[in-house]
């Protein structure tokens, strides 16, 4: 049952005898090395995926945790400029009554301040008139 094939190679004849059996089973052994060799680089394959994903989702969140900060620090660094602008405007509305109140002074005019005090003066001079006139009363 031996099989003889004639193969020619660089210019040389072989003489191969072939069993079929074992063509057959040296053919079945070639498909399971090939199937094993698959598993295991599928299975290698699958866990450099794995860790692929895992080194992505750590740079994605590296890379989120950064861009927190730094909207934070810029969120910090806006409310200390807007501390400090309020606190200018602050300063620059009174500048501006207090000249207001030079010039107005300057002109004789009276202020809200001055009709203030002089209702205030009024009030109390109204407090005293009906003291006295309830003492008159009596």
């Amino acid at each position: 049952m031996t099989e003889v094939n004639a193969v020619q190679e660089n210019g040389q004849e072989l003489v191969i005898a072939v069993n079929p059996r074992k063509l057959f089973l040296a053919g079945l052994g070639a498909v399971v090395l090939t199937q094993e060799s698959l598993t295991k680089l599928v299975k290698v394959l699958a866990e450099s995926g794995n860790k692929l994903i895992d080194r992505g989702e750590q740079v994605a969140d590296a890379r989120m945790q950064q861009r927190q900060a730094r909207l934070d620090a810029a969120e910090a660094a806006v409310a200390a400029e807007q501390e400090t602008l309020t606190e200018q405007a602050t300063e620059l509305q009174q500048v501006v009554v207090n000249r207001l109140d030079w010039i107005w002074h300057r002109a004789n005019i009276p202020t809200a301040t001055d009709f203030n005090e002089l209702n205030d003066k009024l009030v109390t001079l109204n407090i005293r008139l009906d003291e006295l006139s309830q003492d008159e009363e009596e």
